[in-house]
């Protein structure tokens, strides 16, 4: 009888101690949860600031080339008038 009492508070001992480990395990996967967001957020906040550093960058060479092709034809126009004379 005094073996089985044992028995039974070794096994309510074990359940109380899986409790435990899976609340544990519930708050681990919470953090882990929480964390994956945060890094999300961060990596998205750093390819918006990519996009916004990217998109002036890209404005102005396409000015400067628009720039440049307007020069080419002017040249170019300047060229044709010298060559009819």
């Amino acid at each position: 009888m005094e073996e089985a009492n044992m028995t039974r508070q070794g096994v309510s001992q074990l359940t109380i101690r899986i409790e435990e480990v899976q609340r544990e395990f519930h708050d681990h996967s919470k953090v882990m949860d929480d964390i994956t967001e945060k890094q999300r957020t961060f990596y998205e906040a750093i390819a918006k600031n990519r996009e916004e550093k990217r998109r002036p960058l890209e404005n102005k060479f396409c000015l400067i080339s628009l720039e440049q092709k307007q020069e080419q034809e002017q040249l170019k126009h300047q060229l044709e008038q010298q060559q009819q004379q």
